[in-house]
């Protein structure tokens, strides 16, 4: 699992990474759940743990259901829900299965492919190769973005640096010190402050941790010094060395090579270490929309405080909260970037309570394992518990518990630590239950087991269905690029669909399918559908508007405009929707106001200055409607509605010549728009038959 998922992803599928690797994720549990079924021969000599970790595992689940009826989109919080009762089976296989002594192969396959990610990340952030892996900010290896990877390098490499500091081979030494290095490189390549700052922060608690509590310093320092002989000092300051020099290196290429290649590239203001840990003390872009999103989230909160609205219900009910402060036509936050504050709007306090308990509960356990007299198992517990400081560290500015590759290494670590908890206690009270009690807990355990099994195959089949949703999503978007073939997006959408909607902006693009296909009633009924379960998207709104203003409903139209701009302000195709409807409505001031504020935050927008264009000419003003229509031209000289808007405009100057030109022009690109075909062929016609008179 920890060596195989981090590597997967897919090129053919929407959400190439996330997608993949959750399918993986889920499978590889239901295998683990099946061997470990198998292993104790379909659960006959079962005996399950008992561990301080059961009861709020127990109760977080329980939470999730208890706040279940409030989400607005089910599929939602049944995808949340099940992905959360998967790792929890994560939990009780490897508490039940996997002990310390048995821990070094884990560790030698999420060393293998952290080394494996650091190498193509380094590779891509230089441009030397890897350049065409999926990805929406590189470096990102396999991970799809920069952040992503961040996340689960600082999860890996505590793993891997334990690895190297109990491996007993010069091989061994060599592999694990090459991968913790250069996952640390890579790193720092990805410029990712959140994980800087998770990763520092659970170096300086442990270490203050150390110094106030004797009691805990003492076995930590012996196990270190046990561990640390001269040949792995020697090799560690050389692996330092080779940190210090590669971190230290500029993207020299990588900006060149992906601005030819079309791919996505880090911003200048974070274009070497320097100026990342600079930016520290900038104001900073990203951290506005963080800080914006905290101040929603809390109010949602506020007013939801117990259970939340619901697992996987934020998403949906945010953008009523946020006003228009971080929704963008570009972007749009799928979580408030800090994962208290997501589980508390979800989960409610009740579940932030209980989240917080069981990792108390863990970090308990972690204690355990440090105190044991094995210099293994004391290294064992400090290594995974930075790992989980790590990654609580960069929940406060991130998201890790939303994705798959940080989000198992969380439960795998609360599984090892129940596991060395119970054998420590088994060692210390032996007990012989009797034979009914023994036969009793037998049964008890079966039960379990199937029941464990079930959730795990459970959660592989949603998510193969929303793997193959996201495929169909894909080849639905695809077939939306012009030259568009709308029955064929119709008949993606139809088969995507059938695997659940997974995402209501699949209804979405239905409807402009159906739109565009003049079928506007069932245009229409997609569009709420999707309503339902997006109540807050401001596109819905903005298609609906236009399904509206072709349907001649103006008032609908525009009270549906008017709702798509408070929740997205910078839409400016809603905003020049507006002007239309503002026009018809015979209100052109107001229809005025909204194309000139397109053309403010868009100066390039040849459609909005024919729209300026065409309002100056209904209002009498023939010589500005040119010169707004000319304006468009210089923009975009292949609009065939400006070159016919441009002849009318001519015409109506008595510059027939003109007009002539513009006409002709309008019928050279008019392809499919044969609206306006006939009157531009008349009006050619009459001013040849003018010009001959």
């Amino acid at each position: 699992m920890v060596g195989v998922v981090p590597l997967a992803y897919l090129t053919d599928v929407y959400e190439c990474v996330a997608s993949p690797k959750l399918f993986v994720l889920h499978l590889c549990i239901a295998l683990a759940c099946l061997g470990w079924l198998l292993q104790t021969r379909r659960g006959r000599n079962l005996r399950l743990v008992s561990t301080p970790l059961l009861l709020p595992a127990l109760c977080w689940v329980g939470v999730g259901l208890l706040s279940a009826p409030s989400t607005a989109h089910p599929l939602d919080t049944f995808s949340e829900l099940t992905n959360q009762a998967a790792l929890l089976v994560l939990f009780f296989v490897v508490a039940n299965t996997l002990t310390l002594e048995y821990l070094k192969p884990v560790l030698w396959a999420s060393a293998g492919a952290g080394l494996t990610v650091a190498l193509i990340g380094i590779l891509q952030y230089h441009g030397l190769a890897f350049l065409d892996i999926p990805s929406a900010a590189l470096p990102s290896a396999t991970f799809g973005n920069r952040n992503f990877a961040a996340e689960y390098l600082v999860c890996a490499i505590p793993l891997s640096g334990l690895l190297f500091l109990t491996a007993r081979r010069r091989a061994a030494l060599l592999v694990s010190g090459l991968s913790t290095t250069l996952m640390g490189i890579f790193l720092v390549y990805t410029r990712t402050r959140a994980a800087w700052v998770g990763l520092a922060g659970a170096l300086l608690c442990t270490g203050g941790l150390l110094t106030v509590w004797p009691g805990l310093r003492r076995p930590v320092m012996e196990a270190l010094r046990s561990a640390l002989d001269r040949d792995r000092r020697r090799l560690a300051l050389g692996f330092l060395a080779l940190f210090i020099a590669l971190s230290a290196l500029p993207p020299r290429r990588s900006a060149e090579v992906m601005v030819r290649k079309g791919l996505p590239f880090l911003r200048e203001t974070k274009a070497d270490v320097a100026s990342t840990a600079a930016s520290f003390l900038q104001k900073d872009v990203g951290m506005g929309y963080r800080l914006a999103a905290w101040s929603a989230t809390l109010r949602m909160v506020a007013d939801r405080p117990l259970l939340g609205v619901g697992p996987g219900g934020w998403a949906r009910v945010y953008p009523a909260y946020d006003g228009g402060a971080t929704t963008r036509t570009e972007m749009s936050m799928n979580n408030p970037h800090n994962d208290y504050l997501w589980i508390a709007s979800e989960y409610g306090l009740i579940g932030l309570g209980v989240y917080l308990w069981m990792l108390t509960a863990a970090f308990r356990c972690l204690l355990n394992t440090v105190r044991r007299p094995e210099p293994f198992s004391r290294l064992s517990g400090l290594m995974m518990a930075l790992s989980l400081l790590a990654m609580l560290g960069t929940a406060f500015f991130g998201f890790p518990k939303d994705q798959p590759h940080a989000a198992m290494f969380s439960y795998l670590i609360f599984g090892v630590a129940a596991s060395a908890t119970q054998r420590e206690r088994d060692k210390e009270n032996p007990s012989i239950p009797s034979s009914p009690a023994r036969a009793y807990r037998g049964t008890a355990a079966r039960t379990v087991l199937f029941l464990l099994l079930i959730v795990s195959l459970t959660a592989v089949d949603l998510s193969r269905r929303r793997l193959a949703f996201d495929h169909r999503l894909l080849v639905a978007l695809s077939w939306g690029m012009p030259p568009t073939n709308w029955n064929a997006v119709l008949d993606a959408v139809e088969r995507a669909l059938a695997y659940g909607t997974f995402r209501p902006r699949i209804l979405y693009v239905k409807g402009v399918a159906l739109k565009n296909l003049r079928r506007p009633a069932e245009a229409e009924e997609a569009l709420r559908k999707a309503l339902v379960y997006a109540p807050h998207a401001w596109y819905l709104h903005a298609g609906l508007s236009s399904v509206c203003l072709g349907q001649g409903r103006l008032q609908d139209a525009l009270a549906h405009a008017r709702t798509a701009l408070s929740l997205c302000p910078d839409a400016t195709e809603v905003r020049k929707g507006l002007g239309v409807i503002y026009y018809q409505l015979k209100d052109a001031d107001r229809a005025e106001e909204e194309f000139q504020a397109v053309l403010r935050a868009q100066p390039e927008d040849a459609g909005a200055y024919l729209n300026l264009g065409n309002l100056r000419a209904a209002r009498n003003q023939p010589d500005s409607a040119m010169a707004c229509y000319r304006q468009a031209l210089s923009l975009n000289p292949k609009m065939p509605r400006v070159h016919f808007a441009l002849g009318n405009a001519a015409y109506a100057l008595g510059r027939y010549q003109e007009a002539l030109s513009a006409y002709r022009n309008f019928l050279a690109l008019a392809g499919d728009d044969t609206t306006y075909v006939p009157f531009a062929r008349e009006r050619i016609i009459r001013i040849e038959a003018e010009a001959k008179k």
